[in-house]
């Protein structure tokens, strides 16, 4: 069947592989061994940074300046691996928080799949890729000081891929804030970001700032929305350390040519293979994974690169089939280097991998159509058992009958029967002959239903359009 293309415009988290073949020895103009892997962190193994496994019996690891230990370093985080890249073994693991500060405002879009958050003057979009902590989209609130990890571009939205409540009761100028950003007014006492004024006056700012600089700022915010009192200012450093070699997780700011810019990182495409096979042109605003040597300028030409496009598709459901492949609402389980492994089951160890995963567990999978159909899956969590099977994507397909109606939804089959219930947008019950005359090719849809014995795809309970 012919699937629907669709553009995606905005990238989802993800975090990426560019990897390496073991044993390889990489050397681009004397250029062997040392660089960085900048990306979130996206499994366990010893760590897997970009899809990357390490090496890191020998590692020092640090999270927001503390020195810390492997376990403290959780999937989603933005994790900088210093030391051997084409070795992978890693010297020193970094991760650090974009932002620690309440949420001033939310924008909710279709069934709480994605969000535009305001804070602290950012605006910050979080969905299904973002790695969500004790929390769902639809239950983040505006009384709420979050601790995000995200990937910040100087102009337009951040993509978070780490999300933390720290308080769920948050009381304005009790707590020192967390700032990352590019600078886009400075002067003796004050600059701007965003939408936000930082009063600098009273700041310890160790070294020379200047507009455009990618900086990192910790202050008091005495009232929500007002100006933010900083104590100190620090520079970020954002591009790749010139003669070195690099990974680079990226949201593309601008394009010209060959090259790609996100903030102070500059990325030659120009000889470089293109390892995805997704339906999504690199453009501003698409999440970009590059690898290769970094010159003396700082310029990053890359080897090969992918790109992630913004999740179309979530299943939830119990796997059927284990071999010779993983099979889950009768979709194929395609996996690739940079899919996270989650493990959401309680006092499950938090390893989790493809070769672990078993006939009748219970998981969730978010994932996107290349350009050959396939279902390419970019997170894999299992979940605890009792969870209902759903299913979130586009329609592609609707036949009416007389007694059912038969849907395609992300590639997987929906059955109605005389009990599924039909909503709106907003949740408020509708009937199948409005249903019908109201759902067309290309809308998003959620199912709910039952996975019965014998029979491909879902039943479906409920049926709710999302736009």
């Amino acid at each position: 069947m012919h699937r629907l293309l669709i553009h995606r415009l905005l990238p989802a988290l993800a975090a990426a592989s560019l990897t390496v073949a073991c044993g390889t020895v990489l050397r681009v103009a004397g250029i062997e061994g040392t660089g960085d892997s900048n990306g979130s962190a996206s499994g366990y193994g010893s760590l897997f940074v970009n899809g990357r496994e390490f090496d890191t019996s020998q590692a020092e690891f640090l999270l927001n300046g503390e020195a810390v230990s492997e376990a403290d370093i959780a999937i989603g985080m933005l994790t900088s691996v210093q030391g051997d890249l084409p070795g992978e073994r890693a010297d020193r693991i970094v991760a650090r928080r974009t932002l620690l500060a309440p949420i001033d405002g939310i924008a909710r879009v279709g069934e709480a799949r994605s969000a535009s958050l305001s804070i602290l003057g950012q605006n910050v979009r979080v969905d299904e890729m973002t790695r969500l902590v004790g929390i769902s989209l639809d239950e983040l609130g505006s009384n709420m000081l979050v601790d995000v990890h995200a990937l910040t571009p100087a102009t337009g939205t951040a993509l978070a891929t780490y999300l933390e409540v720290a308080d769920p009761a948050y009381t304005p100028g009790g707590q020192t804030l967390t700032l990352t950003g590019f600078i886009d007014t400075l002067s003796a006492t004050e600059l701007e970001m965003g939408s936000l004024t930082v009063d600098i006056a009273s700041a310890t700012i160790d070294e020379a700032i200047a507009v455009g600089d990618r900086v990192v700022i910790h202050g008091q915010q005495p009232a929500r929305g007002g100006t933010l009192f900083a104590t100190t200012v620090t520079i970020a450093a954002d591009t790749p350390v010139p003669e070195t070699y690099a990974d680079r997780t990226i949201l593309v700011e601008s394009v010209n040519g060959s090259l790609v810019r996100s903030g102070q990182t500059e990325i030659d495409l120009a000889t470089a293979q293109r390892l995805d096979n997704a339906d999504q042109s690199v453009e501003p605003g698409v999440q970009l994974l590059a690898r290769g040597p970094v010159d003396a300028s700082g310029l990053l030409t890359a080897v090969d690169y992918r790109v992630i496009p913004e999740p179309e598709v979530i299943l939830s459901g119990t796997i059927a089939s284990a071999s010779p492949q993983i099979l889950v609402l009768d979709q194929a389980l395609e996996v690739l280097p940079i899919t996270q492994f989650i493990e959401s089951r309680p006092g499950e160890p938090r390893q989790l991998s493809l070769a672990s995963l078993q006939l009748g567990d219970t998981v969730t999978l978010v994932g996107y159509h290349d350009r050959d159909d396939k279902l390419v899956t970019t997170r894999v969590e299992r979940r605890a058992a009792g969870l209902t099977p759903t299913v979130y994507g586009f329609l592609l397909d609707l036949t009416a009958g007389l007694t059912s109606n038969n849907l395609v939804i992300g590639g997987v089959e929906i059955i109605t029967d005389d009990d599924t219930v039909y909503e709106t947008v907003g949740g408020t019950e509708i009937s199948e002959t409005v249903f019908l005359a109201t759902a067309t090719i290309g809308v998003l849809v959620q199912a709910w239903g039952v996975e019965l014995p014998g029979e491909t795809g879902l039943r479906a309970t409920r049926i709710r359009l999302l736009n």
